[in-house]
């Protein structure tokens, strides 16, 4: 290898127009949203994972999320927690789990954290559900087996069905199944089997012993060998299903369907309850000491696919729901690092799915599993859609595989134990280093630093590679510059070919292969601006210095093909949140605070991808997505229509062809607003309405029907 610098380099200037534009074109196709007020996944299945204790709500659904009601506090039990299919309490105040159907966790005195139990002859067996004795024994419940832990050894027992345990007493419990089954000190009696027409959905039991299930289109009350029906011709149940029972100290049964209502019996009475706010759905609940239910709750869509946006934890008084505490599913704070589906912050790692406002979390990795997790510089990126044995990440000590596997990588030869950033092309390994630039392609080992190569550092901070004809282009970003190679030939450009004091290269986007029209080299630096490259070999420095940034701290540079609406350049700022850059008209367009997007100097962009049409954004304060055009289907962006500004308080403009038709729908599909107009700007205001999504539709004296999407926040 040799070096051919081009050291002559002319400045090519522009005018660079910044504008500022609130209701202008561009701000409808970057739609900003929060993840953690939109989502998250429900399966509908009503287990136990909702406990109630000392003024907190514990919540398993992936993670163990933990809200404080009274200081509004979230506690967030990444290890050890995932895959949570049961909480308890116990006699001492602290709870158990059942994780993965496999481990049963208990707290440890000695080492203050909660730890697995070995389940002995247990191990062997799928552990459907626990249950605790009021002598604090564990009761576990498996393929046709019953466990009882006294905090040393397990005793087990056969039975011949399989289901979840209700202990009654410390002999005795009730195992769910066909048929239900009684267990009494080591004894097994079938009781009964569910009647035709009925499938079980959940039960429990009163202070008595007796069983109280629903089973969908009926609630069942089993009493001295007696089974009573309960359903719509004797409760105010109306349509809905019976899909979950609680009952409480006090003796009063609470059930619920799906839809925003309690129905309450006091053994005479039946209530019902509703949630403050329409279109609310239950997705579960539980009762605190004082037996009044805490419910968690939201807004339901199925498109495009079961999901609940917006939850929140509702309390009940003993006379009405209290107001709504939001309950945000992850933390998504102090984000560090984004891969395709993965995120990384100082809890960990977590993997998630995420299209269309679904964003469901699939696995973790914390302290005390993977120690390194913690300290995430960078994820590595194999292809936009990754599989989970992909993920690789690079920390301060090493490269490490998110499922310890790392495709032969022998992390020994790394010229550092800090990693800065990892790019992985064709099976290639690029692993950028403080001591220099590993390449490897599953066979060999290559070490690029200052002795072998012309770089301007032996701190490498960026790595890329493009493929072109004849030859692929390696772009290499360092803490004084970047390097090119190609052909055998080197192309630098340091602080000095440019006169700047400081070169830290953050990004570099090279020009795209499916954007002819673009040949520029955009290179973000952490101090002095956007450094942007033409192919003449000129460049321009758009910078605060000259008028033509308004930040010097940059974070990436990433490409947004948004489709019908265009190629963008989008940049992440230290100072004045996000920049998105179009070519065609060499002007840049802001989204921060100052006009109305959740992006400020204390909401830094940190770090950014785009995969399958999706703009996910991670800072120090929360995760942000977006959609491009701000599209819902073919037929939502329309040139007709332009509605700002969106997202809004309520009170937006709609600008359409005068004689018009206006619809509005909520995100279920029900009429909240119609008008018809005869000016071409009309002022709305649903400022009284629930925060969330809503559709527009008009429809023109020519039947020209436009569609838009609005965001109340």
């Amino acid at each position: 290898m040799w070096r051919q610098r081009k050291n002559e380099m002319k400045k090519t200037l522009f005018v660079i127009l910044l504008g500022f534009f609130i209701s202008g074109a561009k701000a409808q196709y970057f739609p900003f949203q929060p993840v953690n007020e939109i989502s998250y996944y429900s399966s509908g299945d009503f287990h136990d994972r909702v406990m109630i204790q000392d003024s907190s709500i514990y919540e398993g659904r992936g993670c163990l999320q933990i809200k404080n009601i009274i200081s509004g506090q979230n506690d967030y039990r990444w290890t050890n927690h995932n895959k949570l299919r049961m909480l308890l309490p116990n006699k001492h105040g602290h709870y158990i789990y059942l994780k993965d159907n496999s481990f049963i966790g208990v707290y440890d005195t000695l080492l203050h954290d909660y730890v697995n139990i070995n389940t002995g002859q247990l191990a062997n067996y799928y552990i459907s559900s626990i249950g605790i004795s009021p002598n604090g024994n564990i009761w576990a419940a498996g393929n046709y087996t019953i466990g009882i832990y006294n905090g040393s050894s397990w005793q087990v027992y056969p039975t011949n069905n399989y289901g979840n345990i209700k202990v009654i007493d410390d002999t005795s419990a009730y195992i769910s199944g066909y048929p239900f089954v009684h267990f009494h000190n080591g004894i097994v009696d079938s009781l009964f089997t569910m009647p035709l027409n009925t499938s079980l959905r959940d039960w429990d039991i009163d202070s008595l012993g007796n069983l109280w299930i629903a089973a969908n289109n009926k609630l069942i009350y089993y009493h001295d060998t007696t089974l009573v029906f309960f359903d719509s011709t004797n409760t105010p149940v109306g349509s809905e299903k019976f899909a979950k029972v609680v009952v409480g100290k006090n003796g009063h049964v609470w059930t619920c369907g799906a839809y925003g209502k309690l129905l309450e019996y006091d053994g005479t009475t039946w209530s019902t309850h509703s949630l403050p706010g329409p279109y609310i759905y239950i997705d579960n609940f539980n009762l605190d000491s004082l037996s009044h239910p805490w419910v968690i709750g939201g807004y339901y869509s199925t498109y495009p696919s079961p999901q609940y946006s917006n939850m929140s934890i509702y309390v009940w008084n003993g006379s009405s729901f209290n107001a709504p505490v939001s309950f945000p599913f992850m933390p998504y704070t102090n984000i560090k690092a984004i891969a395709p589906n993965a995120i990384a912050n100082d809890d960990g790692i977590f993997t998630f799915n995420f299209n269309y406002q679904g964003f469901q979390i699939n696995q973790y990795r914390g302290l005390h599993e993977h120690p390194e997790a913690i300290d995430v510089n960078c994820f590595s990126v194999y292809s936009h859609f990754p599989t989970y044995g992909d993920i690789n990440y690079g920390t301060h000590s090493g490269v490490y595989g998110m499922y310890g596997i790392l495709a032969g990588l022998d992390t020994s030869v790394l010229p550092s134990d800090t990693v800065n950033y990892i790019f992985n092309d064709n099976g290639s390994d690029y692993i950028c280093t403080d001591n220099g630039l590993l390449i490897y392609n599953g066979v060999f080992y290559n070490t690029l630093n200052t002795s072998n190569s012309p770089l301007p550092s032996d701190k490498i901070t960026f790595a890329t590679v493009v493929q072109s004809q004849p030859y692929n282009k390696l772009y290499i970003g360092t803490d004084n510059g970047i390097a090119i190679y190609s052909n055998n030939q080197w192309t630098v450009i340091d602080s000095s070919d440019l006169g700047l004091s400081n070169f830290y290269v953050t990004g570099i986007l090279p020009p795209r292969d499916y954007y002819y029209s673009d040949t520029c080299i955009y290179v973000t630096t952490m101090g002095s601006g956007l450094i942007k490259i033409y192919n003449s070999s000129t460049y321009e420095i758009l910078n605060t210095s000259n008028g033509k940034f308004q930040d010097d701290s940059l974070y990436y540079v990433i490409p947004v093909n948004l489709g019908a609406c265009g190629d963008f350049v989008l940049i992440g700022t230290k100072e004045n949140g996000l920049a998105v850059y179009d070519y065609w008209i060499n002007d840049f367009e802001y989204y921060n605070t100052s006009n109305g997007y959740p992006f400020s100097q204390s909401c830094a962009a940190v770090d950014a991808i785009y995969s399958a049409g999706y703009v996910l954004i991670g800072t120090n304060t929360g995760l942000y997505w977006a959609s491009p055009c701000d599209e819902i289907g073919e037929n939502n962006f329309s040139e007709n229509l332009n509605v700002y500004p969106n997202p809004s308080s309520g009170v937006f403009t709609i600008a359409q062809p005068s004689s018009s038709q206006i619809e509005i729908h909520n995100i279920v599909g029900e009429l909240i607003y119609k008008t018809v107009t005869v000016d071409e700007i009309t002022t709305i205001d649903l400022s009284m309405k629930a925060k969330g999504i809503y559709f527009i539709k008009t429809t023109d004296r020519n039947e020209a029907v436009s569609n838009k999407k609005i965001i109340i926040n």
